[in-house]
């Protein structure tokens, strides 16, 4: 099932919080791993944030989590 806009959004939120409080890189041993670019994530949040917000005024009672370009 498809995730609606605002569990994407914590999860993007969550993404966020995690690079600013641990680092974009982290390694361990042989191995290292990139998290998401910031930029990225910002971008993604500011577009779930507009997309609940038209939900919110448009009186939608539910949000598909569809993404609609």
């Amino acid at each position: 099932m498809a995730k609606t806009n605002a569990e994407l959004l914590d999860e993007v939120e969550d993404a966020i919080s995690r690079i600013l409080t641990g680092g974009q890189d982290v390694s361990l041993s042989d191995k290292r791993l990139i998290n998401a670019r910031l930029d990225t994530l910002y971008k993604m949040r500011d577009d779930l944030l507009v997309k609940i917000a038209f939900a919110s005024a448009s009186g939608s009672a539910r949000n598909s989590g569809i993404i609609r370009r």
